[in-house]
């Protein structure tokens, strides 16, 4: 791969600089260039060419000579022709920095080619950036064939626009002038072919850089002047639309079925996987359609935030750039994601795999960080002339989760119901493990049914009980409640004044404080919220520790059927928070009790059911958002879990109400109050960081950065638990996770990765498949669809051994070893540059050469051996690291014969001192395997806490024996690849063992 591939695409210094108009002629060495100044910029022309005689013309000139020129002025433009582009450029009125050029067609050498010599352009101002590129692209000319010919080139070719929100995603084989066109600063681009339709001839490609502005309003100017000029190109809307102003839906001139537009608000309100559904109907006025490749429009969509069709109340600024851009890009069948030519449905797992060349909105759906795909064909069983195409885009989620094998049949049931005039292909719902998902599907009709209704949403579940009905619905007539009132108008709370005998954990005092918190939440919840917020006590249940909360006081926004069925399944479970816990005894409340740390998600179905045994309950009552915080008492001891569901998806709102709460009352709970703690010298690390991060947002693959330090004053983490606290000078795109502090565990999740990581760097593209325990943030990053990442973990020589990890969310790629190679050589200089007192955790400098440890998931996307050849990515290095079943990150181990794992010392000595299950459970094997490596490593007995505190120098010495001595039988191999015992011979008071290896027989 060559090294332009890796080049910095950053913007050239100098290249915003102004120039006066002799200067500017006077670099492009044109004097003669006419111009002319508009209220936004300058247009640009070559002056008519004078007619010579033909003696005089040919004067000087040999028979190839004349030849030449003939070849070179038979196919130039017309001067009319070029009049009409510069009153095209001259309609450019409402763009504040751009470059606009027009490629004609030239033949040379008997080939035909695109150039941009003698053509008009225009400028937006006099920039020496603008200069540069222009005198670039008149070097530059487009060879006209089917290969690879640069953007210009498929636009003309194919007489299909094509553009991009961020030029630096080209490829320099996709864009040969990328470096050059990145150095002008702009960063949106566009190529748009030019042709009479009469003829169905192109002149050439009008070639538009522009700096933020929409491609909507782009589009629309150009076809106004285009218009007025009697010229016209491909796909231009007939009557141009303000995508980004306003509120009221988008208006199209053929509206899909009703019945469609109806299945996709039921789908989009009923299944939460999806994130956005697009209709894609026939172009019947596509000037370029050919018999293989049939040309579709986009007609509709709706997108699961506001769950209104064709409405532009999206807050992801790069989503509504891809929704603007679908509107003026069509889709072909038989190229992505439409890949099958004769109609059938189709799957994409990563729809920025592919590249602009067979995408034509790749870059769009990067930047909007777009995934998984599938295609529906429908056609009316009335009419076969009448069909469309259903897009549907998914949001990532973990591949073993077993609600995302049933959202299909779940899909599947809505379209039956509400399509009933029309057919289609059911071949996607018959996927099997071999497809792109992973999932092992089955005929829904048969099997699951169960499962798929309780996916449902409830009938009424906003309906209201009155407050009779809804104390016999709960079966508890003596239950106390503080009814609304003017302070809170619509908020219930709810108690019992006897004490259950099981609850021995809990006295009438602390019953009494766990009230007093209810109340104070309750006084500070002000708005109509559809949530429920309850307490989960420490009791106990035949004879086992859990958490239950039949018992304990609770709130309610609203009497809805939905709370009340979701309440009355809590008052049922326990969650025992012994070491025995399994299956249904486990859950998010468990999970927080014992780490001490809260745990919430933005959307209840990224849950696995494994995960959150009551999760089906809570989307079948429509609840959404959930937040579990530990609370403590006086001396800093758990005494419960608090947890919040509701239908929204406003964290924010909760967390102030519950920190407000606790406040008033002797109850705390972990990393609530707490402020970011500085420091002199943390400050000081803060500033180089803070500098590097404005540099950060230049570099194009980019799409948010997170850095995160650790805090050594946390009391409520464990010995292989760490904590750390999120900077606030970071570029922070994402405003509302929940908080500034996680636990991260050694090992577990991308930050865990980097903390244990030998090389403390971490590369990992598909986040999505960490769970929520070993990632807090997880469903988060799902929502957000931040899929693609890499850490680095460095440290400060002015804040000695605190450990800052820098994560990098990545846009997706079409090649992702070459959107990674590219980034960290744009990255490593700004590091590099800015950091000056950091170095890698390590002990490397920043600069040197690094080893990237790439995480890899069994059912995960993996590199090929030739992307990690050390040739393509110097400096950089690649380690493939394998993240095991149960969540061990495992370097490529040798397995032995009995099928275990071979362990290595330093892996087991972090848990010395620990019961054998929680090592074997952190080091995701079985006992017995914990067993055999001890013995292998000289430790004839696992060291529980008492023998390891008693005799920890034994150990290290039994250890530093063993190793020494494995380490002068280097030329030997390890001891599970010596073929076993041939022969015992019992002797008096010995045993004689008799061993082969290859030719030898070893006696001892």
């Amino acid at each position: 791969m060559a090294q332009d591939e890796f080049s910095t695409m950053m913007w050239w210094e100098g290249y915003d600089e102004p120039c006066s108009i002799s200067e500017f002629k006077e670099y492009l060495q044109t004097p003669n260039l006419s111009s002319k100044e508009k209220l936004n910029g300058w247009v640009f022309w070559y002056p008519k060419m004078e007619e010579k005689p033909e003696y005089e013309l040919l004067e000087g000139y040999d028979f190839a000579q004349i030849i030449s020129l003939v070849e070179q002025n038979s196919n130039v433009c017309e001067e009319d022709e070029r009049e009409k582009i510069k009153s095209v450029l001259e309609a450019l009125t409402s763009i504040d920095e751009y470059i606009v050029q027009f490629w004609g067609k030239k033949v040379v050498a008997g080939q035909n080619c695109l150039t941009t010599v003698g053509q008009p352009f225009a400028v937006g101002s006099l920039r020496k950036g603008y200069c540069w590129y222009r005198k670039h692209c008149e070097d530059q000319q487009y060879i006209v064939k089917e290969e690879e010919v640069g953007s210009v080139g498929r636009a003309f070719l194919n007489m299909k626009v094509e553009s991009s929100p961020d030029l630096r995603l080209y490829s320099i084989q996709e864009f040969p002038l990328r470096n050059q066109a990145a150095s002008t600063g702009l960063g949106a681009y566009l190529a748009m072919p030019v042709f009479d339709l009469l003829k169905k001839e192109c002149y050439g490609v009008l070639e538009v850089l522009s700096g933020g502005i929409g491609v909507a309003e782009t589009f629309s100017l150009l076809d106004h002047g285009l218009k007025e000029a009697g010229l016209r190109s491909t796909h231009i809307h007939s009557s141009p639309i303000n995508f980004f102003n306003g509120s009221e839906p988008l208006e199209y001139t053929h509206q899909p079925e009703s019945e469609i537009v109806k299945m996709m608000e039921s789908a989009m309100e009923t299944v939460p996987q999806l994130h956005t559904v697009q209709v894609w109907t026939p172009c019947n006025q596509c000037v370029t359609t050919t018999n293989t490749l049939t040309c579709l429009e986009r007609t509709a969509f709706i997108h699961f935030k506001d769950k209104k069709i064709n409405s532009r109340m999206i807050k992801d600024w790069w989503m509504l750039r891809f929704l603007e851009a679908c509107e003026f890009h069509h889709l072909q069948i038989g190229r992505p994601p439409l890949m099958s030519v004769n109609r059938r449905s189709s799957f994409c797992r990563s729809i920025c795999d592919f590249s602009i060349c067979e995408y034509p909105l790749a870059h769009y759906a990067q930047k909007a960080r777009l995934s998984f795909c599938f295609v529906i064909h429908l056609q009316n069983i009335y009419d076969s002339n009448n069909h469309c195409f259903l897009e549907f885009f998914v949001q990532p989620s973990s591949t073993g989760d077993a609600c995302d094998a049933f959202f299909l049949h779940l899909l599947l049931r809505i379209m039956e119901m509400e399509l009933k005039n029309f057919k289609f292909d059911e071949s996607i719902f018959e996927l099997r493990k071999t497809s792109a998902l992973g999932y092992e599907y089955v005929e829904w009709k048969h099997q699951h049914s169960e499962e798929v209704k309780m996916l449902t949403v409830m009938k009424g579940h906003t309906e209201e009980y009155s407050l009779s009905d809804f104390k016999i619905y709960l079966q508890m007539p003596d239950l106390s409640c503080l009814p609304p009132c003017e302070e809170r108008r619509h908020v219930w709370l709810f108690w019992r004044e006897e004490i259950s005998d099981n609850e021995v954990h809990n006295n009438r005092g602390l019953q009494e404080e766990i009230r007093k918190l209810m109340m104070a939440i309750t006084s500070n919840w002000v708005w109509r919220s559809c949530s429920l917020v309850q307490f989960w006590a420490l009791g106990m249940n035949e004879s086992r520790p859990c958490l239950q909360t039949s018992h304990q006081p609770f709130a309610l926004g609203s009497l809805y059927k939905g709370l009340a069925y979701f309440r009355k399944q809590c008052m049922e479970r326990r969650y025992f928070v012994d070491d025995g816990a399994a299956g249904d005894e486990v859950g998010p409340p468990q999970r927080v009790f014992q780490s001490g740390h809260q745990e919430s998600t933005p959307a209840l179905h990224l849950y696995s059911t494994t995960e959150f045994s009551l999760r089906n309950h809570a989307l079948h009552c429509c609840l959404k958002r959930y937040i579990a915080y530990p609370i403590l008492d006086q001396h800093k001891k758990c005494i419960g879990v608090l947890e919040c569901v509701g239908v929204d998806d406003d964290d924010y709102n909760m967390i102030c109400i519950i920190r407000k709460a606790l406040k008033a009352t002797s109850l705390s709970s972990t990393h609530i109050n707490f402020k970011p703690t500085h420091t002199d010298r943390s400050q000081l690390a803060e500033i180089e960081i803070l500098r590097a991060v404005q540099l950060f947002r230049k570099i194009p693959q980019l799409f948010h950065d997170d850095v995160w330090v650790t805090y050594n004053k946390c009391d409520s983490i464990s010995s292989n638990i760490c904590c750390m606290e999120r900077l606030e000078c970071t570029n922070t795109v994402l405003l509302d996770w929940p908080n500034n502090f996680r636990h991260v565990q050694t090992g577990k999740g991308i930050v865990g990765m980097v903390l244990a990581s030998e090389n403390k760097s971490c590369f990992c593209r598909n986040l999505c498949d960490f769970s929520i325990v070993e990632q807090p943030l997880s469903h988060y990053l799902q929502r957000d669809r931040l899929d693609v990442c890499f850490a680095i973990c460095l440290q400060s020589s002015h804040t000695g051994n605190l450990l800052y990890v820098l994560q990098f969310f990545l846009c997706l790629g079409h090649t992702k070893f070459e959107y990674l190679s590219s980034f960290l050589h744009i990255l490593f200089p700004i590091l590099k540059q800015e950091l000056t007192s950091f170095k890698v955790a390590s002990g490397q400098q920043l600069g040197d050469d690094l080893v990237v440890d790439v995480i890899e998931f069994p059912q995960g996307n993996k590199f090929t051996s030739s992307e990690l050849d050390e040739s393509y990515s110097s400096p950089f290095k690649f380690k493939i690291v394998h993240y095991g079943q149960k969540g061990v990150a495992k370097e490529k181990l040798v397995r032995k014969r009995n099928g275990s794992l071979h362990i290595r010392l330093e892996d087991l000595e972090p848990h010395f001192g620990k019961k054998i299950e929680h090592a074997a459970d952190a080091l995701g094997v079985g006992r017995s395997t914990i067993k055999r490596a001890c013995r292998i490593h000289g430790i004839d007995r696992w060291p529980s806490s008492e023998i390891y505190i008693k005799n920890r120098r034994l150990f290290e010495a039994a250890g530093t024996s063993h190793d020494f001595q494995h380490s002068h039988r280097t030329n030997l191999p390890p001891p599970y690849m010596l073929q076993p015992v041939t022969e015992l011979q019992p002797e008096a008071e010995m045993v004689m063992v008799q061993a082969k290896y290859e030719d030898e027989i070893i006696k001892f």
